[in-house]
C-alpha cells in the first residue's frame, strides 16, 4: 500500500497576545526549500509592543512564504506553508484557526452581537452598533471594530506630488509609536501640570553621588526614576492602571517604572521593574543597561512590557516644557526638561541658578486635579532636597 501523499499546510499568525491584530514581517530566518524543526524560529515580526520571533510548531520543509520583508498580515493568515514530515490532523496554529480571516457582515434584521462594554463604548463613541460590521467570531462587534467606526475618514485624496519629495513607508518601531501615540490621544483625556525648581541641590547631589560610588552609569534619570517611586509609594493611585471594560482601577504592588528612550528608529520605552526594590546606584545601572539595548534594537519583549508608570528626561534632548502622552492604561507620566541658568528667587533674593522644568500628565478619568498636584508636589519637593533619595543608596 503506497504511502499517504502528505500535501502542505499553512501555518498562520498566531494572536502574540495585548490585542494584537497584524504584525509586520521585519526579517525571515528560512527560506523555500529549506527544513525546519519544530520550534525553529522562521521570523522576526513587529507587533505593536515588540518585534517577536515567531517559531514553526511542525517539523517540514518549507513551500512558500506568506509576504515579503514589511508586509503587515493579520492574525490568521498565512505567514508560510510546508510539507509536514508527518501527516498531522490539527491546524497549524490551532489558537488561530477558528479566527475570522474577514470581517463578516451581519444579516439584515438579525440581533447585534456586542458584549456589554463594547456597547458602552459605543454609546461613548456615538457609534450605532446597527452600522457596525463585527470581525469577531460569528459576526460579534469588537471595540477595534467600534473604535474604527468612530474614528474619521481619511482624507479622499494624497497631496499632489511635488519634485524633490520622498515617500517613504512608516514601518517597524515608527510605526508602533505612531499608532500607540494616536490611540492614547485619542483615548484618554488627558490634564497636564506644570512646574519649575531650583536644581542647584540637587546637580550637586549627583555631582557627590558620582564621586562617591564612581559609577559613571548614575545620571539624572536616575534621580528622577528614584523620587518616582517615592511619590508613587506614597500615591499608589498614580501606580495603577484603568482597565476600561471592566470600569475597573487595578492598583499594582510592583513599580515597574518605563524609560523613554529616543532611538534614530523611533520612541522606545525600557522597563525597570520593581524599580522600588532598587537603590539609586542600582537603577542607575539598570538604565543604562536597557537605554543601550533600547537604542541598538537589543531589547527582550520582556524588557518593554508591564510598566505601571512613565518617566521621559526629555531634557537629555533639550527640549524644556512638553506634554508628555500617558500610555493607557497606565494613568501618569512625568516629564523632565533640559536644566537651565536663569533668575530664581532664592529667599529674599534673586540669583542665576539652574532651573529644572517638570511636567506631569495623568489620565483624567482616574487622576483628579488634587492627586496630580499632590503627586508633582512631592516629586518636586523630593528633587530640591534629594538627601532622602541619596538615603535609599547602598
Amino acid at each position: 500500500m503506497p504511502d499517504p501523499v502528505v500535501e502542505s499546510v499553512p501555518f498562520r499568525l498566531p494572536d502574540l497576545g495585548e490585542g494584537m491584530a497584524e504584525a509586520e514581517i521585519v526579517r525571515w530566518e528560512v527560506a523555500v526549500g529549506e527544513h525546519v524543526a519544530r520550534d525553529q524560529i522562521v521570523a522576526i515580526v513587529q507587533t505593536d509592543k515588540a518585534e517577536v520571533e515567531l517559531p514553526v510548531p511542525h517539523a517540514g520543509t518549507i513551500t512558500a512564504l506568506g509576504g515579503e520583508v514589511g508586509d503587515i498580515l493579520p492574525v490568521g493568515a498565512t505567514i508560510l506553508e510546508l510539507v509536514p514530515d508527518v501527516p498531522i490532523t490539527e491546524p497549524a496554529s490551532p489558537e488561530v484557526a477558528l479566527r475570522p480571516s474577514t470581517t463578516q457582515v451581519r444579516r439584515e434584521g438579525s440581533p447585534v452581537q456586542a458584549a456589554p462594554p463594547v456597547r458602552k463604548l459605543a454609546r461613548e463613541l456615538g457609534v450605532d452598533l446597527e452600522h457596525v460590521a463585527g470581525s469577531g467570531p460569528g459576526g460579534r462587534v469588537t471595540a477595534g471594530d467600534v473604535r474604527a467606526a468612530a474614528a474619521p475618514e481619511a482624507p479622499a485624496t494624497r497631496p499632489e506630488p511635488v519634485p524633490g519629495d520622498e515617500r517613504v513607508p512608516l514601518r517597524g518601531i515608527r510605526r508602533a509609536m505612531a499608532r500607540n501615540m494616536a490611540e492614547a490621544w485619542r483615548t484618554v483625556p488627558h490634564v497636564s501640570l506644570f512646574d519649575e525648581i531650583d536644581a542647584r541641590p540637587l546637580l550637586d547631589a549627583l555631582h557627590a553621588a558620582r564621586e562617591l560610588s564612581g559609577s559613571d552609569t548614575l545620571t539624572l534619570t536616575a534621580f528622577f526614576v528614584r523620587a518616582s517611586v517615592l511619590a508613587l509609594t506614597a500615591q499608589p493611585l498614580l501606580n495603577a492602571s484603568l482597565d476600561d471594560a471592566a470600569e475597573e482601577i487595578v492598583y499594582h504592588r510592583a513599580i515597574n517604572i518605563g524609560v523613554a528612550v529616543a532611538s534614530d528608529d523611533g520612541l522606545v520605552v525600557p522597563v525597570v521593574h520593581n524599580a522600588q526594590s532598587l537603590s539609586l546606584r542600582a537603577l542607575g545601572d539598570e538604565i543604562s543597561r536597557t537605554t543601550t539595548a533600547a537604542r541598538a534594537g537589543g531589547l527582550r519583549r520582556d524588557e518593554i512590557r508591564g510598566a505601571t508608570f512613565t518617566v521621559t528626561n526629555f531634557g537629555t534632548e533639550g527640549g524644556r516644557f512638553a506634554t508628555p502622552i500617558v500610555s493607557p492604561p497606565q494613568v501618569a507620566i512625568l516629564g523632565c526638561g533640559a536644566i537651565r541658568t536663569q533668575p530664581v528667587v532664592d529667599g529674599d533674593r534673586v540669583v542665576a541658578a539652574p532651573a529644572l522644568p517638570l511636567s506631569l500628565s495623568a489620565d483624567h478619568r482616574v487622576v483628579d486635579g488634587h492627586h496630580a498636584t499632590t503627586f508633582l508636589d512631592a516629586i518636586a519637593a523630593l528633587l530640591r532636597a534629594p538627601v532622602q533619595l541619596l538615603a535609599s543608596d547602598e
